[in-house]
């Protein structure tokens, strides 16, 4: 008599974790393998003398309820409301996102308004005797001017992106009244600031860790199973359907029946465990390889600004994104205290890969100091986080090149199979929430829907600038 299969779930990161949770609440007794020491992936916390803090920013939504009432009913008061401040970093001026700071011009200096404005209309009066726009350079210059572009946008997005605007083909052209009515919107509206449709924010009063931490305590208290160190190397198919996960478990080679997989780990690496050739566009837009440097200082004086993060515009510090753990309004940073994650967006290739930690410390430091955000001679404490392949500017677009769309085509027929590793830490958790729906209630079809990776899911966030 053939052994009885478990559920279980591949990777103990959010959409993972929130998918064995659901199981385990429908009584399912699911069981998590994850290939690190510990659980959470990018989701954990790093936890520093007093410190406790995220890897990097993370910027959680309300933007879908489900994940929204998993997250509040999971931490209760300690999902906190925090004022999202946040503001744009050049040439040592910090300047507002939104104009709800600071009011209409949110901070930005005088010589810059009066610059930024004549040359926006200059470009609107040449811009009906121009040709439409070969990239999207020209056409954020056309649109917003060329000053309020490198202010506002610029630095940061090619930064994020890792890829110069002047590489990127234009967007849709608009001509005519809307043109105007378009610039006078980049340049004057809400479009200048990140609006993913959120009125409330919150954030772990522990970062995101707690989360982290509620979601292993429920599996567990649940009748759920998590083991980590635990090596996935090969799954088991008899027809349409995975028939066993074969790891290294406790030491131990093993071979676990399934009945239904959950699969949260990268589509190269799922690839590579159904025994198929990972596509050449794994990664989308992401062709030259992308990797993130974090670089953490601890420091004995109060922040020298409020600001959640900041986001760098400014071509002469090669950080793209500082992110400030007091301007969340939790306990993440002892108070009186600041600590910052100075975040570099790099190529694979890039020397600072492979720059001893102390050069990054010291590029991150010069930069903060010539920045006026920190003084250098309270730094108590550093650390450096060096995230190899890790593409932040990921989204939902990376699943719509050929070779991944015919992967996934090959995933839906495995039926039960389900792959819920997502870009956005909602979208996969909202994906590994509608997953346990799908093997509880054996609505594949509802699952295949509602959580397809190439959906919107109705949220328009992925555009930065």
């Amino acid at each position: 008599m053939a052994k009885k299969g478990r559920n279980v779930v591949l990777g103990a990161g959010p959409a993972g974790l929130a998918a064995a949770v659901k199981l385990a609440r429908e009584g399912e007794r699911p069981l998590v393998l994850e290939r690190a020491p510990v659980p959470g992936g990018l989701m954990r916390s790093i936890e520093r003398g007093d410190y406790r803090v995220d890897v990097g920013r993370k910027e959680l939504y309300a933007r879908l309820p489900e994940v929204h009432e998993l997250w509040s009913g999971l931490l209760g008061d300690d999902y906190r409301e925090y004022p999202h401040r946040v503001g744009v970093l050049y040439e040592g001026t910090i300047i507002e996102r939104s104009r709800s700071f600071r009011g209409f011009w949110r901070g930005m200096p005088r010589n810059l308004v009066f610059r930024g404005g004549l040359d926006f209309v200059l470009r609107q009066a040449v811009n009906p005797l121009l040709p439409p726009p070969s990239n999207e350079e020209e056409y954020w210059y056309r649109v917003r001017g060329r000053v309020f572009s490198e202010v506002l946008s610029q630095g940061h997005a090619e930064k994020f992106q890792g890829i110069r605007w002047s590489e990127q083909p234009a967007p849709e052209a608009v001509k005519g009244a809307g043109l105007v009515k378009s610039a006078a919107r980049a340049v004057f509206g809400r479009a200048v600031a990140k609006d993913h449709g959120n009125t409330v924010w919150r954030h772990p009063a522990r970062s995101t860790g707690q989360i982290i931490d509620r979601l292993v305590e429920t599996i567990a208290e649940e009748g759920g199973e998590l083991k980590c160190g635990a090596s996935v190397t090969s799954l088991e198919m008899s027809g349409d359907r995975v028939k066993s996960v074969v790891a290294e478990i406790d030491g131990e080679v093993q071979k676990v029946p399934v009945d239904s997989l959950v699969s949260s780990v990268p589509l190269n690496i799922l690839a590579t465990l159904l025994g198929r050739e990972p596509p050449q566009d794994i990664k989308g837009r992401d062709t030259k390889g992308r990797s993130t440097i974090l670089v953490y200082l601890f420091l004995d004086h109060p922040p020298k600004f409020p600001h959640a993060w900041l986001d760098v515009t400014d071509p002469g510090v090669k950080a793209g994104r500082i992110t400030n753990y007091a301007g969340f309004n939790g306990r993440m940073v002892p108070p009186g205290k600041t600590c910052l994650a100075v975040e570099y967006f790099v190529l694979n290739d890039d020397p600072m890969l492979s720059l001893p930690n102390d050069a990054s410390l010291g590029r991150a430091v010069e930069e903060c100091v010539r920045s006026g955000l920190i003084d250098a001679t309270k730094l108590t404490d550093h650390m450096v986080l060096k995230l190899r392949g890790a593409f932040a500017a990921d989204d939902y677009r990376s699943w719509t090149s050929p070779g991944v769309v015919a992967l996934l085509e090959r995933v839906a027929e495995l039926t039960n199979l389900y792959n819920v590793n997502r870009a956005g830490t909602d979208v996969a958790t909202y994906a590994g929430l509608e997953a346990a729906h799908a093997i509880h209630s054996g609505d594949r079809a509802r699952f295949d829907e509602r959580a397809d990776p190439r959906r919107k899911l109705g949220i328009d966030s992925t555009r930065l600038y």
